[in-house]
């Protein structure tokens, strides 16, 4: 069974992933929008490492 997150903590991410992509950053959001074109972004891999690691650290810190 999946387990959801907080809104709380969706919210976190969301600031993470925007901090670190302007491509989501101008999205403003990190919903499935059922369009190719929207839902696949092009984010460079140390965006992606940058973002993974500040979830991580979240995810570690409990919030």
């Amino acid at each position: 069974m999946e387990k959801k997150i907080s809104a709380k903590t969706a919210k976190e991410l969301l600031k993470i992933a925007m901090e670190n992509s302007v491509v989501v950053e101008e999205r403003s959001d990190l919903e499935r929008r059922w369009n190719d074109e929207e839902d696949f972004l092009d984010i460079s891999v140390w965006g992606l490492k940058a973002m993974l690691e500040q979830a991580y650290q979240l995810g570690r810190e409990g919030k």
